[in-house]
């Protein structure tokens, strides 16, 4: 699966590990936790056509009941996740990952949670 290795860096956060759900697996988590969902994928074209390069967007979502706790974790998956660029896995070549924080902090008052929101955007290859 394309996001199988973003999980497997994300996890390599030790606030991290074992808290990294898919946003309809997420039940039940205690915080700090992470959760995922795939928003778009699609085959690249230029102007000559389609060509062998995909396209990909995740939304990332960072939660813990301190703000103090999120930022780092944060910052820690941000990283990790950066560093798959230029990686093979599974047949795929990560050739460009890029990440933006898509929204401002987010504070859920009604579960006592802080909320980071990135969206991931990634170039892709089969090999």
């Amino acid at each position: 699966m394309l996001f199988d290795p973003f999980k497997s860096a994300i996890e390599t956060v030790p606030a991290l590990t074992g808290q990294v759900y898919h946003a309809e697996a997420l039940k039940n988590a205690s915080p700090p936790f992470a959760f995922w969902l795939q928003d778009e994928e699609d085959a690249e074209e230029d102007l000559s056509g389609y060509n062998e390069l995909q396209v990909a967007a995740f939304e990332l979502h960072f939660c813990a009941r301190k703000l103090e706790t999120l930022e780092p974790i944060a910052r820690a998956a941000k990283s990790a996740v950066l560093a798959l660029q230029g990686s093979t896995a599974d047949g795929i070549l990560y050739e460009r990952i890029l990440i933006r924080q898509s929204s401002p902090l987010i504070t859920e008052k009604e579960v006592g949670l802080y909320r980071k929101v990135y969206r991931i955007s990634v170039n892709y290859q089969e090999i």
